[in-house]
């Protein structure tokens, strides 16, 4: 949150309502604009391994594959990879389905859970370092949980809104590229 707001906040300072979906498109052609998503692209690339390597290494168990470097692990991670590309391009508007994901569970499993989980733990004494949380640190850990319960059903609330209006929306509207990608 500490790194989102001042972004989030800048840009509706800046750009009001008419802040595009995909930010970059308010930004100039350039070599600033070129600069920014040569680094979101080094970003995402970076993030999406460390973010598909749990899954493969789940799938990988699933099959009986070694863990060590062979082509069996090469034909499995690339078949996941090749199955995302897939559901990415032939789903429309799979911007408006990542934001309802992300509102709803990726806040679940980033504010919500890890202090009740915590909270639980130590109530159940299973844990090595405390066996009471003093009163301030609860009265922290609940302010997470009701800002990020907050935060989940406000971005589900307009990310199922979002998804209404689109299937509602003429379909004149609907993106160039024909795959709900804003151009």
């Amino acid at each position: 949150m500490v790194f989102y707001l001042p972004v989030i906040i800048t840009g509706y300072a800046v750009l009001g309502s008419a802040v595009p979906v995909n930010i970059l498109m308010a930004i100039d052609e350039g070599y600033f604009r070129s600069f920014i998503e040569a680094c979101l692209a080094l970003h995402i690339f970076l993030a999406f391994l460390l973010a598909i390597n749990p899954v493969a290494q789940e799938i990988e168990e699933v099959f009986k594959v070694k863990s060590n470097f062979n082509y069996k692990r090469c034909i499995i991670r690339s078949t996941i990879v090749a199955l995302i590309l897939v559901v990415a391009y032939t789903i429309p508007h799979f911007d408006k389905i990542l934001n309802l994901i992300g509102g709803s569970t990726m806040t679940l499993l980033s504010f919500i859970l890890p202090p009740l989980f915590y909270l639980l733990l130590v109530k159940k004494g299973l844990t090595d370092t405390k066996s009471e949380i003093p009163i301030h640190e609860k009265i922290f850990m609940y302010q997470i949980m009701i800002t990020g319960c907050i935060g989940a059903i406000t971005c589900t609330y307009f990310a199922v809104g979002d998804i209404i209006d689109t299937f509602i929306q003429d379909p004149s509207t609907e993106s160039k590229d024909g795959h709900g990608i804003p151009i």
